[in-house]
């Protein structure tokens, strides 16, 4: 993983089970879950990437980033459980990277509405979430990280 530790603050980077998993900690297995973590990026030429397994819903995802110093871009799409892309709405532009289209806003906020055919057997979708540094400033630059699955019909606007 390189280096991944910013010492002062005691974040480390690595992977960790967020939803489900018996820990007692959130249920992506519902209609609506809100997931809040603690990161860091390391660089300007860093990003923090997150795949979410969840319950595959039409309820909208919105993520927010807080706290830390530098200025952030966020990337965040939803692939069905049949691998396509399930993004029906975005609250920023849209961006495409090796054939995946993202949403991409230049803040703190990013929401997306998602839509799969009903039809497929699976239930589980992936949330792919990205958090790159748009002006880096120090050396290491701690934040919080909410990402929530909410009822109602539309992205509400930030």
């Amino acid at each position: 993983l390189g280096d991944c530790t910013c010492e002062a603050e005691g974040v480390e980077c690595g992977s960790a089970t967020v939803c489900g998993g018996g820990t007692g900690g959130v249920n992506c297995m519902q209609d609506a879950w809100s997931v809040d973590l603690q990161a860091s990026l390391h660089s300007d030429k860093d990003v923090d990437l997150y795949l979410l397994e969840v319950l595959d819903s039409a309820t909208p995802i919105l993520a927010q980033a807080y706290n830390g110093q530098s200025d952030r871009v966020l990337y965040m799409t939803y692939l069905c459980p049949d691998g396509f892309v399930g993004m029906a709405g975005c609250s920023g532009d849209v961006d495409g990277e090796q054939g995946i289209e993202f949403c991409r806003s230049s803040g703190d906020f990013v929401g997306i509405q998602r839509r799969c055919d009903s039809s497929v057997s699976s239930k589980v979708g992936t949330v792919l979430l990205g958090v790159e540094s748009k002006e880096f400033r120090g050396d290491c630059d701690p934040y919080g990280l909410k990402i929530t699955a909410t009822y109602g019909q539309e992205i509400p606007s930030f």
